[in-house]
């Protein structure tokens, strides 16, 4: 399945069951994991396990399927394995970072392929902790960087590292690539229309955001907060390499792609050891006239009304809030404790 989720995984167990009459997990120490080989691993939604056990698990893919002189995978399976599953879906920007593969994150990981070199890699997140493996089965190379949050940690940035130094001192690549320098490609003129073409809302999950056209020619991003729309990139312009980009960012741009006839903001920025760009379709442009909301509505969006029981009373009453005293934002409200049923809840 390309999408992110664990849909696939959770459909295994069940046909493991059908084919083999046995529990995943009994199938999986069996066939698979080779506890002789992994005995720090553990899984219970995600694979739990330490840096060795995760290294000898990588020479599987160096070795066409074979680890410790013990067959895993065939070779075919491997192979598999890389094949990016994106190629003929719907994908207006390609990003690098998204190519996936059969359980990898993507199978053309781009910090390898800026300097020719194919690798797959995946990451693993959970709260306070963070991993990276990558692998480049053709260099016969692979790292594992497990590590705790915070301090700027980026695990993916340190694989990135390893590996393009292991590259450069084999002789493998010319030399150690360098982070990108700062600077955006010459100002060239705004084709005819476009600005009025890229213009609107645009959404996704992460929320709303609207491009708006200023009299210079340049662009300002404006993100919906909840009331309004707040500024939060401005003075993009338009480049000679066909993105918008700003003077004070002049490695992150944006430019408008189409994907099955409607209109994309796609987004370009460094990622990892910072010498190559990535992009891909950050929001969809949301069509359509917006519908005028009823004056009681409308009224409604500026106020809301909270439910509470005192002390002696039968039934809560309600008490309304208006304008910009307002709780309806994120509120933490903390009752007495020597009230009768008093709780703490944030709302």
């Amino acid at each position: 399945m390309s999408v992110y989720c664990n849909d696939g995984f959770t459909l295994v167990e069940p046909l493991v069951r059908a084919v083999t009459g046995r529990s995943y997990a009994k199938f999986h120490v069996a066939g698979v994991a080779q506890p002789q080989a992994f005995m720090g691993a553990q899984a219970s939604g995600g694979a739990f396990t330490t840096p060795t056990d995760m290294g000898t698990f990588l020479r599987v893919f160096l070795n066409g399927g074979t680890v410790g002189g013990v067959r895993t995978l065939r070779p075919s399976s491997v192979a598999a394995m890389g094949v990016d599953q994106t190629v003929g879906t719907f994908d207006p920007a390609p990003a690098g970072a998204m190519a996936y593969g059969l359980g990898w994150d993507t199978v053309a990981e781009p910090g390898l392929g800026a300097v020719g070199i194919t690798a797959w890699a995946k990451s693993g997140i959970v709260p306070q902790y963070r991993a990276q493996v990558v692998v480049a089965p053709e260099a016969g190379l692979g790292v594992v960087v497990m590590g705790t949050t915070g301090a700027g940690f980026d695990p993916l940035a340190i694989a990135q590292r390893v590996l393009l130094r292991a590259l450069a001192e084999t002789g493998r690549i010319p030399s150690f690539p360098e982070p990108l320098p700062p600077v955006a490609a010459h100002v060239a003129p705004v084709p005819d229309g476009l600005l009025g073409s890229i213009s609107g809302e645009y959404a996704s999950y992460k929320g709303i955001l609207r491009v708006r056209p200023e009299e210079n020619g340049s662009l300002t991003l404006l993100t919906f907060d909840g009331r309004d729309f707040k500024p939060t990139t401005t003075g993009l312009l338009y480049r000679s390499d066909g993105w918008f980009t700003s003077d004070a960012l002049p490695l992150a741009s944006f430019r408008l792609v189409e994907g099955d006839g409607a209109p994309y903001l796609a987004q370009r920025s460094p990622f990892g050891s910072k010498h190559y760009l990535d992009q891909w379709a950050a929001v969809q442009r949301v069509r359509g006239a917006r519908p005028e909301l009823s004056p009681a509505w409308s009224a409604r969006t500026r106020s809301c009304s909270w439910r509470a029981r005192t002390p002696g009373s039968r039934s809560p009453h309600r008490r309304s809030f208006r304008g910009s005293s307002s709780p309806c934002r994120r509120t933490a409200i903390a009752m007495r404790s020597n009230l009768p049923g008093a709780t703490s809840r944030r709302g």
